[in-house]
């Protein structure tokens, strides 16, 4: 295995009595990039991070972190990761930096560098300002950035996030993404799930995960340009009436009414021109343009041809 690969899985599966939640998953990260792991939920994104964070075990195939077996040698994979689950546990009625000196003794950081870790990573997640504020007078992208910062002191190769900013506001979630940006620019490698589109298309590479199996990895790049089909929006007045007319087209596969207008999927060798040939009075009333899709398309079309 190449020096670089930080995460491993081959063939890896788990079961939960006669549910089978991973169901040969093959995923290799390399060192210094943000990994996505998307899907629907119950597609088996807490259950693979729970694997590399060595809580649980597969019950097939082999799981290796930074070396490391999941398994078999578990202690130095702990000591050298950070793990930040869906609902981290802070400590209410202490302040920011009691939460985070607090963990700093779980990890036991040398009290030589505690202070000093504290207070750079609290100016790194700009909770500088608000040290003596307690954890339960944070907002919610706060309580984040400071479960964050908990997650981080004891300075991890690699960070494990499952869905990190679920249900944070807009603003905090763009910060919250700086801040990780910032600590692969260091060297670190993080993987996260998460539920949203915007934040997959700013990992280095992404795999979307359903009903416990990859079907798709790769490069966000790679993911739009890879697909064999085309994308188009029609915009005019009444979209409506040309939803059924659309779909009748042979080759189109699929019609949407998403906001001023409707999103054609069609056929790779499809033209705007046999397109607007479908339309009522030959489309001379409507703007037609081939545009680019969004991972958010590319996966919504994954979902629908395994439905």
């Amino acid at each position: 295995m190449p020096d670089d690969v930080v995460i491993k899985f081959s063939g890896v599966a788990k079961n939960f009595r006669e549910v089978r939640a991973l169901d040969g998953v093959d995923l290799s990260v390399r060192r210094s990039q943000i990994y996505g792991l998307i899907g629907p939920d119950g597609a088996g994104k807490t259950t693979a991070i729970r694997i590399m964070a060595t809580l649980m075990y597969p019950t097939a195939g082999s799981a290796t972190v930074l070396g490391h077996d999941v398994a078999s040698d578990p202690l130095p994979i702990k000591r050298r990761i950070g793990y930040m689950p869906q609902s981290f546990s802070l400590y209410r009625d202490l302040t920011v930096s009691e939460n985070v000196a607090f963990y700093a003794g779980i990890y036991r950081v040398p009290k030589s560098e505690m202070d000093e870790r504290v207070k750079r990573l609290l100016d790194f997640t700009g909770l500088g300002p608000f040290t003596d504020r307690v954890a339960d007078a944070l907002s919610g992208g706060m309580k984040q950035k400071l479960a964050l910062a908990c997650t981080l002191i004891h300075e991890p190769e690699l960070v494990l996030l499952d869905e990190p900013t679920t249900g944070v506001d807009p603003i905090a979630r763009r910060q919250f993404w700086q801040i990780l940006d910032g600590l692969v620019a260091r060297g670190m490698t993080v993987f996260v799930s998460t539920p949203y589109m915007d934040e997959a298309e700013r990992c280095h590479r992404v795999a979307f995960l359903d009903s416990g199996r990859v079907v798709k990895e790769g490069t966000v790049e790679d993911l739009k340009t890879e697909r064999g089909w085309k994308l188009f929006a029609v915009r005019g007045s009444g979209l409506r009436k040309l939803i059924e007319p659309l779909r009748k087209q042979p080759g189109i596969l699929s019609v949407q009414l998403l906001g001023p207008n409707l999103r054609v999927q069609a056929a790779e060798n499809m033209t705007i021109e046999e397109i607007r040939a479908g339309l009522p009075e030959k489309g001379r009333l409507y703007d037609l343009e081939e545009i680019r899709p969004t991972l958010e398309d590319v996966f919504a079309h994954i979902l629908g041809s395994r439905s």
